[in-house]
């Protein structure tokens, strides 16, 4: 099981659209997952009372709001005795209850787009990392996800921020890019494979692209059990 917490200090970068993506593509693969609103904002909470107005039936995939800071540890606890993977959606900004979080988790997933400021996001939610690390005395894992990003060829700045982030922090390959399918997401509810081709453009490469997206993420934790069992032994 995996504990993965989806942050960024600036709003508007794609954290939550990004955990519904990869929490839906997860439990259309057979792992059940659970996913927690921690962001008070409750745009997950939003997107799952969508999904349940349209009828839809997400199996292995389990929805719930964090009551705060005071119970977001036994919420994590809980959802780990019950699923395969936790996925957190932190509010957009450095909190104790984000600091809880992400000192729980197996993996922080840094989430940007291809603007300055969310690079300097990234920069102030890895230096809360580096604190809280040393404080647990344990390495946090994280990695940058690219979301929001445009699809075609991106301007000289966008490519020039893009390639310095990937040159000096650990990032994913994978972007999620700007598409129509995950944007319908929230307006429709359900996963990608819910929506129809013939009303939302780009639907199979969307999947395509998110599936992409979970094949790196699986690979990358396997990389990291290694440290997970000497935390345990040493824990």
């Amino acid at each position: 099981m995996a504990t993965l917490s989806f942050a960024t200090s600036k709003g508007g970068a794609g954290k939550t659209t990004s955990a519904i993506i990869l929490g839906t593509t997860l439990a259309r693969k057979g792992h059940l997952v659970t996913l927690i609103d921690a962001d008070p904002a409750g745009r997950l909470m939003d997107w799952h009372k969508q999904t349940l107005e349209s009828s839809i039936n997400l199996k292995n995939l389990t929805v719930l709001a964090s009551e705060g800071e005071g119970t977001i540890a036994d919420e994590i606890e809980w959802a780990n005795s019950q699923s395969d993977f936790v996925l957190i959606d932190l509010e957009g900004a450095a909190t104790m209850t984000n600091s809880v979080i992400m000192a729980e988790s197996n993996l922080v997933l840094l989430i940007m787009g291809d603007e300055q400021q969310d690079a300097q996001a990234v920069i102030e939610t890895v230096d809360q990392i580096g604190l809280l690390a040393r404080m647990a005395r344990r390495d946090i894992p994280f990695r940058v996800l690219f979301a929001r990003t445009e699809a075609g060829r991106k301007n000289r700045l966008a490519q020039s921020l893009n390639e310095q982030v990937r040159r000096n922090l650990g990032s994913f390959s994978t972007e999620l890019t700007r598409r129509m399918a995950y944007s319908a997401l929230h307006s429709d509810g359900g996963d990608l494979y819910h929506l129809d081709s013939k009303e939302t453009y780009g639907v199979d490469r969307a999947i395509h692209n998110a599936e992409l997206l979970e094949e790196e993420l699986q690979c990358f934790l396997e990389l990291l059990k290694p440290l997970k069992e000497k935390e345990r032994k040493h824990g």
